[in-house]
């Protein structure tokens, strides 16, 4: 992320960091990698400050790599999930559900 500042992203840098991201602060801004396996995490978006429904798209691109299922609660648009069908066809296997615990809207993957 060219030009990110660490204190600007910090909700956001948690969510890769708890399913086994990394990241480095270098003079540029910040950049990603995977040191160890990721693992499944539930996640839920939300206003400022919480996780944005934005960041929604990448989180759920990453899960696609990690170990176990995760739920993803969309808490913001209902139709957010509209690029699904086209992770499934380069091999992700995401279901999408307008149910799940609590009553919340979510998706599976």
């Amino acid at each position: 992320m060219a030009g990110a500042k660490q204190e600007h992203v910090v909700t956001f840098l948690n969510h890769p960091r708890k399913i086994g991201g990394e990241f480095e602060v270098t003079e540029r801004g910040l950049a990603f990698c995977r040191a160890t396996s990721l693992r499944a995490q539930h996640s839920e978006t939300d206003v400022h400050p919480g996780y944005m429904t934005d960041w929604q798209q990448p989180l759920v691109v990453l899960l696609t790599q990690a170990e176990g299922a995760a739920v993803v609660h969309e808490t913001i648009y209902e139709d957010r999930f509209g690029y699904a069908r086209q992770l499934n066809a380069m091999g992700a296997n995401i279901s999408l559900s307008t149910t799940c615990l609590g009553g919340q809207p979510a998706t599976l993957f």
